[in-house]
């Protein structure tokens, strides 16, 4: 209705037809017509619940499974944070063992007849508990 009151105003002021009594009786007529069309058109809304309440149950459904996945997520990262934590301490214990065996390798010539041994030794006692 203002939207009619505002349009006559600016009709009024840019010299078109004049707004006569009659006119505008008219012109709220027909926006009153429309707005009763358009409450008209809400009023007769009808959802289908059924299916408004399956659609929720549906999204429901499927943010517990979005949770769910989402949690095993989270879980897999700190399991891989761990194992990350996990490989640098190994991987460090790992180069320090092997540098001490090479420097002692090295530095002692008799080292390797030792390791020798001890390997034959383990081999040896391996065959004899398999036998």
């Amino acid at each position: 209705m203002n939207d009619l009151i505002e349009r006559l105003r600016d009709e009024r002021k840019l010299g078109n037809r004049p707004v006569t009594k009659g006119r505008l009786i008219a012109e709220a007529a027909d926006e009153i017509e429309r707005l009763q069309a358009r409450v008209e058109t809400l009023a007769n809304f009808n959802p289908d619940w059924d299916m408004l309440e399956a659609t929720q149950e549906s999204l429901r459904e499927h943010m517990q499974i979005i949770r769910k996945l989402n949690d095993g997520i989270e879980g897999l990262t700190r399991a891989n944070e761990a194992l990350i934590e996990t490989n640098k301490e190994l991987t460090t214990e790992a180069r320090e063992a092997f540098a001490a065996g090479f420097k002692a390798r090295h530095e002692t010539p008799d080292i390797n007849r030792a390791w020798e041994d001890w390997y034959t030794r383990q081999n040896t006692e391996q065959v004899e508990s398999d036998e």
